[in-house]
């Protein structure tokens, strides 16, 4: 829901949290519980609903680690300028990549694998103490987010989290949720 008066169509949170809730069903969903055998009977739908900021500076998603490539450690940001979408932007649009490796809570090395595809060329969504603060929030998180149900022996737990810079330039959390690699 926008819940923003300034819009001249508001739509009501009652008709958002319907729609999230029902997307546990919709085609996508349903089949990634079955290409990953899981029992759709034990699925559930959770709804976190946060506050709206306008003129963000960034969107990020970010993980624990590399969720693809199975040992590396180090945790991947993708960054967005603005309220441009990180996971479902349109066609041609790609966030900024980076790698943090990070050594009991410190930021050791910042690698930037590719930018934004919306900023001018050589500019970075994220600047180096953003991307430091936001490897040592994202380690400090790590060592304190709770598991419920043992880890396969087989596979890495790390956490997906998404972001925000607000336009004073405070990080904030918006979500985080276990993910197997």
């Amino acid at each position: 829901s926008q819940c923003d008066s300034d819009q001249d169509k508001e739509r009501s949170l009652s008709r958002a949290l319907l729609k999230v809730w029902a997307s546990l069903w919709n085609m996508e969903a349903y089949e990634e519980r079955d290409w990953y055998g899981i029992d759709h009977s034990r699925a559930s739908m959770a709804i976190l609903v946060n506050t709206r900021s306008k003129n963000e500076q960034a969107n990020i998603v970010a993980f624990t680690a590399n969720p693809t490539t199975a040992g590396d450690d180090r945790m991947l940001v993708n960054a967005q300028v603005g309220e441009l979408d990180v996971v479902s932007a349109g066609p041609g649009v790609v966030p900024e990549k980076v790698l943090l490796d990070v050594d009991a809570g410190s930021v050791v090395e910042i690698l930037r694998v590719s930018p934004s595809s919306v900023v001018l060329p050589g500019a970075e969504v994220l600047s180096d103490a953003q991307l430091e603060s936001l490897g040592e929030h994202l380690w400090a998180l790590s060592e304190v987010f709770p598991v419920d149900t043992p880890v396969p022996v087989d596979r890495d737990l790390l956490l997906d989290t998404e972001w925000k810079v607000l336009e004073d330039g405070r990080l904030i959390i918006k979500q985080v949720r276990p993910f197997l690699r």
